[in-house]
């Protein structure tokens, strides 16, 4: 599971590198958090649950960063969701 969420990352991480219309402003598609960001925190969870090194990842991290400090995102973070 881990290579597949790796290699999905990276491909991510590569289109968030290319100086095209992905790689513009703070989050994944500007200055405001939208569906791709609220896509890619669910994966990168999964990403730590299965042991895999983000390091690598650094637009990608640097979204989550701020994604992170946004009460909605740590309202859903699956560690504050009640069962």
């Amino acid at each position: 599971m881990a290579k597949y969420i790796g290699s999905g990352l990276a491909g991510f991480e590569a289109m968030l590198a290319d100086h095209s219309q992905y790689s513009q402003g703070d989050f994944c598609h500007g200055d405001r958090p939208g569906m791709a960001d609220i896509c890619l925190i669910p994966q990168l969870y999964n990403a730590h649950r299965w042991g895999v090194d983000t390091s690598r990842f650094h637009r990608i991290n640097a979204v989550s960063e701020r994604c992170s400090v946004i009460k909605a995102f740590e309202n859903a973070h699956p560690d504050h969701c009640s069962r």
